[in-house]
């Protein structure tokens, strides 16, 4: 399988460094809400024809004659299908939905099962307090084609980018203050033993060893001061920015095209 860097477009066998391509897919364009177009399986064209949600209905040929037909419970399980084509786009199959080998589909990032309507991993941006539940338990209204979020809104998600570059921006100065080159204390431990080395020889006594010890001591809690510090300071903001973040996808709108 080839991507266009949002979804398979291209599919086949591939046999030591060759691939063989039986299946292509033609987008409207290279976005998660843009609509598949027609599929090329096995040289024979296939025309997609959609419900209001995006699911795929029926499959046309050139000459415009149905070849494959399907219907879908709510949250995405096949009830039943006609025809023999190849199609991994069937339930919102103009966005992207793609039906594996297995049960699961592949929603971007994630994957999802319809048979409990949910997906198998949590959502990365942890933008709920369900991180696994599936549009809201809404599948009539909604989609999700990116496994991110359950809204249609550009404006939103790119306030959610800004938001997070923003914490990661503050996180990023607040760890460099803190852990960067110029707080480490490597320096220091150097400077430390060179005083024990010069403090031995002015003195004329063996205390090299006690007094390098020391440093050592004074280096090791020295480090985990600062990582507590980095904690506190940095890491415990940062994970509030970004629940923050998270939670102003809720006041998103949430429909369907």
């Amino acid at each position: 399988m080839q991507y266009d860097g949002v979804r398979p477009v291209l599919g086949g066998t591939l046999s030591g460094d060759t691939f063989t391509t039986n299946n292509r897919y033609a987008l409207e364009a290279d976005s998660y809400y843009d609509p598949l177009v027609y599929s090329n399986v096995g040289g024979y064209r296939r025309h997609y024809l959609y419900d209001g949600l995006g699911s795929t209905r029926q499959l046309l040929n050139d000459a415009q004659t149905t070849t494959d037909t399907y219907s879908y419970e709510a949250f995405g399980n096949l009830m039943g299908s006609t025809g023999t084509t190849a199609n991994p786009y069937r339930y919102v199959g103009s966005l992207g939905y793609y039906q594996t080998g297995s049960s699961l589909m592949h929603l971007g990032a994630r994957y999802y099962m319809p048979e409990i309507g949910r997906f198998i991993q949590r959502d990365p941006i942890h933008s709920r307090d369900n991180w696994y539940a599936y549009v809201l338990n809404n599948p009539t209204n909604l989609e999700d084609p990116a496994g991110l979020v359950d809204t249609e809104c550009p404006e939103c998600l790119a306030a959610y980018n800004k938001c997070v570059s923003k914490a990661t921006a503050r996180f990023d100065k607040c760890a460099a203050r803190i852990l960067g080159p110029g707080a480490l204390i490597g320096q220091d431990v150097i400077a430390c033993l060179a005083g024990c080395a010069v403090v031995s020889i002015w003195n004329g006594e063996l205390t090299w060893g006690p007094c390098a010890g020391a440093c050592v001591i004074g280096a090791s809690v020295w480090t985990v001061v600062s990582l507590v510090r980095a904690y506190f300071q940095c890491a415990r903001p940062y994970q509030a920015e970004i629940k923050k973040c998270g939670e102003a996808l809720k006041y998103c709108p949430h429909e369907t095209r």
